[in-house]
């Protein structure tokens, strides 16, 4: 009797777990997507927005619309559990932050197509400029990880729903000025310098729901509608605050390893 437990023991740990490791889901997963973020001019102290007042130059930014999206590329890899009801994601992400403000109409239409921007202030002398629009480019690598659930059996077609949260670092940001007249581009670096950078960390939580096609351990593709995308770091304001967003996601799916016709069916 001993001897028969102790091998079933054995059975179990080594076969029973070699079979079920064969069972599991891995995949080598490519994603693309884009973000549109619901945002609002960063406070800024050097701007007016409708008239050259050189009082309460920080409340003009409420007279400003603005304008922010994100788009990413990245590599992944997909681990199922062994019923096929979740799977666990992560890998590295790429991702392109881009935020601007402006008069010229991003929502609405404007009575004027500019702002005023205080480059210099004192005792004898204030310099005011014209400006069409301030724009911030970032660029972020970053780690996503996510949890997905899968409600069905398998099937050519299954319906998901997804928990994601990304980690990203910033690499590098290029901030641009648009005059009303080209004359004044050679103040560009001037004010760009009086506009902040996002911060170096940035954190990023969203939901979605997903429509995945192909056979488990074959193929897949999916596609994804991210609602909502909120970002959970303050510090990522540069010239913009973030504040909410939606957006979509494509993903392509690669097994990892091939599996018995057998142990499929």
């Amino acid at each position: 009797m001993r001897a028969k437990l102790f091998f079933g023991l054995v059975f179990y740990l080594f076969v029973g777990k070699a079979l079920a490791q064969e069972l599991r889901q891995k995949n080598l997963s490519f994603e693309t997507g884009i973000d549109f973020i619901f945002s609002e001019p960063t406070k800024m102290d050097f701007v007016r927005g409708d008239v050259p007042s050189y009082y309460n130059l920080g409340e003009a930014t409420s007279n400003l619309s603005s304008l922010q999206f994100k788009n990413y590329l990245g590599i992944k890899a997909e681990v199922f559990t062994l019923n096929n009801k979740f799977a666990l994601t992560g890998g590295i992400r790429y991702t392109h932050l881009y935020g601007a403000i402006g008069k010229q109409s991003y929502w609405y239409v404007t009575t004027s197509d500019f702002f005023y921007v205080l480059v210099t202030q004192n005792n004898s002398n204030t310099e005011l400029m014209k400006v069409k629009e301030v724009t911030q480019s970032s660029h972020y690598v970053g780690v996503p990880l996510e949890l997905k659930f899968f409600p069905m059996s398998p099937h050519l077609i299954q319906i998901y729903f997804k928990a994601g949260l990304e980690f990203n670092f910033r690499v590098k940001t290029k901030t641009d000025v648009v005059f009303s007249n080209d004359d004044m581009s050679i103040y560009k670096n001037k004010i760009a310098d009086l506009v902040r950078n996002p911060g170096n960390f940035c954190a990023v939580a969203n939901g979605a729901a997903g429509l995945r096609i192909g056979r488990p351990y074959k193929i897949n593709f999916s596609l994804e509608g991210n609602l909502p995308v909120v970002f959970i770091t303050q510090e990522t304001t540069g010239v913009v605050n973030p504040l909410s967003g939606v957006g979509f996601q494509c993903n392509l799916y690669i097994p990892l390893k091939k599996v018995n016709q057998n142990l499929k069916n």
